[in-house]
Protein backbone atom coordinates (compact mmCIF):
# COMPACT_ATOMS: atom_id res chain seq x y z
CA UNK A 1 0.00 0.00 0.00
CA UNK A 2 1.30 3.43 -0.93
CA UNK A 3 2.33 5.76 1.87
CA UNK A 4 0.67 9.11 2.55
CA UNK A 5 2.66 11.57 4.70
CA UNK A 6 -0.13 14.16 4.81
CA UNK A 7 -2.36 13.91 7.86
CA UNK A 8 -5.36 15.93 8.91
CA UNK A 9 -5.13 18.04 12.07
CA UNK A 10 -7.58 18.45 14.96
CA UNK A 11 -10.13 15.93 13.69
CA UNK A 12 -10.75 14.15 16.97
CA UNK A 13 -14.03 14.32 18.87
CA UNK A 14 -14.11 17.49 20.97
CA UNK A 15 -11.16 19.05 19.10
CA UNK A 16 -10.33 22.62 20.08
CA UNK A 17 -11.73 24.31 16.97
CA UNK A 18 -14.10 27.20 16.35
CA UNK A 19 -17.67 26.13 15.52
CA UNK A 20 -18.67 26.29 11.87
CA UNK A 21 -21.20 29.14 12.35
CA UNK A 22 -18.62 31.21 14.28
CA UNK A 23 -15.98 30.38 11.65
CA UNK A 24 -18.22 31.54 8.79
CA UNK A 25 -18.94 34.81 10.64
CA UNK A 26 -15.26 35.47 11.42
CA UNK A 27 -13.97 38.71 9.80
CA UNK A 28 -10.50 37.16 9.56
CA UNK A 29 -11.75 34.85 6.79
CA UNK A 30 -11.37 37.81 4.43
CA UNK A 31 -8.35 39.57 5.91
CA UNK A 32 -6.45 36.83 7.70
CA UNK A 33 -5.40 36.82 11.35
CA UNK A 34 -3.69 39.90 12.72
CA UNK A 35 -1.16 39.95 15.53
CA UNK A 36 -2.66 38.97 18.88
CA UNK A 37 -6.17 38.45 17.49
CA UNK A 38 -6.56 34.71 16.74
CA UNK A 39 -7.58 32.26 19.40
CA UNK A 40 -6.09 28.77 19.40
CA UNK A 41 -9.52 27.42 18.36
CA UNK A 42 -9.53 29.74 15.33
CA UNK A 43 -5.99 28.78 14.31
CA UNK A 44 -6.82 25.10 14.82
CA UNK A 45 -9.91 25.50 12.61
CA UNK A 46 -7.82 27.03 9.81
CA UNK A 47 -5.22 24.27 10.13
CA UNK A 48 -7.88 21.57 10.23
CA UNK A 49 -9.67 22.81 7.12
CA UNK A 50 -6.47 23.02 5.09
CA UNK A 51 -4.96 19.80 6.41
CA UNK A 52 -8.19 17.82 6.04
CA UNK A 53 -8.46 18.57 2.31
CA UNK A 54 -4.72 18.09 1.78
CA UNK A 55 -4.82 14.73 3.57
CA UNK A 56 -7.89 13.58 1.63
CA UNK A 57 -6.37 14.54 -1.73
CA UNK A 58 -3.04 12.96 -0.81
CA UNK A 59 -4.73 9.73 0.31
CA UNK A 60 -6.80 9.55 -2.87
CA UNK A 61 -3.63 10.11 -4.90
CA UNK A 62 -1.68 7.44 -3.01
CA UNK A 63 -4.53 4.92 -3.17
CA UNK A 64 -5.30 5.39 -6.86
CA UNK A 65 -1.77 5.87 -8.20
CA UNK A 66 -0.17 3.26 -5.97
CA UNK A 67 2.70 5.69 -5.34
CA UNK A 68 3.88 7.20 -2.08
CA UNK A 69 2.81 10.79 -1.44
CA UNK A 70 5.64 12.19 0.61
CA UNK A 71 6.01 15.51 2.42
CA UNK A 72 9.11 16.33 0.36
CA UNK A 73 8.07 19.61 -1.28
CA UNK A 74 8.13 18.08 -4.79
CA UNK A 75 5.11 19.85 -6.28
CA UNK A 76 5.64 18.68 -9.87
CA UNK A 77 6.09 15.10 -8.63
CA UNK A 78 2.86 15.30 -6.66
CA UNK A 79 0.99 16.75 -9.64
CA UNK A 80 2.22 13.85 -11.81
CA UNK A 81 1.01 11.35 -9.20
CA UNK A 82 -2.30 13.17 -8.84
CA UNK A 83 -2.78 13.14 -12.64
CA UNK A 84 -2.13 9.40 -12.66
CA UNK A 85 -4.66 8.97 -9.85
CA UNK A 86 -7.34 10.98 -11.65
CA UNK A 87 -6.68 8.87 -14.74
CA UNK A 88 -7.98 5.85 -12.82
CA UNK A 89 -11.43 7.36 -12.27
CA UNK A 90 -11.86 9.90 -15.05
CA UNK A 91 -11.60 9.56 -18.80
CA UNK A 92 -9.22 11.78 -20.73
CA UNK A 93 -10.99 14.56 -22.58
CA UNK A 94 -11.90 13.38 -26.08
CA UNK A 95 -13.37 15.61 -28.80
CA UNK A 96 -15.60 12.86 -30.20
CA UNK A 97 -17.09 12.06 -26.80
CA UNK A 98 -17.49 15.77 -26.08
CA UNK A 99 -19.45 16.17 -29.33
CA UNK A 100 -21.74 13.29 -28.35
CA UNK A 101 -22.13 14.63 -24.82
CA UNK A 102 -23.27 17.97 -26.24
CA UNK A 103 -26.34 16.42 -27.85
CA UNK A 104 -29.69 16.70 -26.10
CA UNK A 105 -30.98 13.34 -24.97
CA UNK A 106 -34.47 12.13 -25.59
CA UNK A 107 -36.55 9.19 -26.64
CA UNK A 108 -36.28 8.04 -30.23
CA UNK A 109 -33.14 10.06 -31.05
CA UNK A 110 -30.17 8.71 -32.97
CA UNK A 111 -26.78 10.44 -32.92
CA UNK A 112 -24.67 10.51 -36.08
CA UNK A 113 -21.41 12.15 -37.11
CA UNK A 114 -21.47 15.16 -39.41
CA UNK A 115 -17.69 15.48 -39.60
CA UNK A 116 -14.54 14.89 -37.62
CA UNK A 117 -15.48 15.20 -33.94
CA UNK A 118 -18.85 16.79 -34.72
CA UNK A 119 -22.17 15.10 -34.17
CA UNK A 120 -25.79 15.64 -35.03
CA UNK A 121 -29.00 13.95 -34.08
CA UNK A 122 -32.01 12.67 -35.98
CA UNK A 123 -35.31 11.09 -35.09
CA UNK A 124 -35.34 7.31 -34.95
CA UNK A 125 -38.68 5.89 -36.01
CA UNK A 126 -39.98 2.47 -35.07
CA UNK A 127 -39.31 1.33 -38.66
CA UNK A 128 -35.72 2.54 -38.42
CA UNK A 129 -35.29 0.78 -35.09
CA UNK A 130 -36.73 -2.44 -36.56
CA UNK A 131 -34.39 -2.30 -39.58
CA UNK A 132 -31.34 -1.66 -37.41
CA UNK A 133 -32.30 -4.68 -35.33
CA UNK A 134 -32.28 -7.11 -38.25
CA UNK A 135 -29.44 -9.64 -38.39
CA UNK A 136 -28.96 -9.82 -42.17
CA UNK A 137 -29.79 -8.20 -45.48
CA UNK A 138 -32.19 -11.05 -46.18
CA UNK A 139 -34.02 -10.26 -42.92
CA UNK A 140 -34.25 -6.58 -43.91
CA UNK A 141 -35.62 -7.45 -47.37
CA UNK A 142 -38.18 -9.78 -45.81
CA UNK A 143 -39.17 -7.09 -43.29
CA UNK A 144 -39.65 -4.61 -46.14
CA UNK A 145 -41.67 -7.15 -48.11
CA UNK A 146 -39.17 -7.20 -50.98
CA UNK A 147 -38.32 -10.91 -50.98
CA UNK A 148 -40.56 -11.79 -53.94
CA UNK A 149 -39.44 -8.72 -55.92
CA UNK A 150 -35.78 -9.61 -55.42
CA UNK A 151 -36.37 -13.21 -56.46
CA UNK A 152 -38.18 -12.11 -59.64
CA UNK A 153 -35.56 -9.50 -60.48
CA UNK A 154 -32.55 -11.78 -60.08
CA UNK A 155 -33.79 -13.95 -62.96
CA UNK A 156 -34.95 -11.04 -65.16
CA UNK A 157 -31.56 -10.56 -66.80
CA UNK A 158 -29.57 -13.61 -67.88
CA UNK A 159 -26.22 -14.01 -66.13
CA UNK A 160 -24.55 -14.17 -69.53
CA UNK A 161 -25.83 -10.74 -70.55
CA UNK A 162 -23.09 -8.18 -71.28
CA UNK A 163 -23.05 -4.41 -71.26
CA UNK A 164 -20.07 -2.72 -72.93
CA UNK A 165 -18.48 -6.15 -73.24
CA UNK A 166 -18.64 -6.67 -69.48
CA UNK A 167 -20.81 -9.26 -67.75
CA UNK A 168 -23.53 -8.04 -65.45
Amino acid sequence: MAKNDFKSFATGKGANVTSQPDWEALPALLSGFTAGKASSAQVNKALRQASFIAAALAQYTASKSGKDVLDDGDLSGFIAKMSAAFGKDFQTLDATLTALAGLATGADKLPYFTGNDTAGQTDLTSVGRDIIGKASIADILTYLGLGETINLAKNAVPATRRVNSKPL
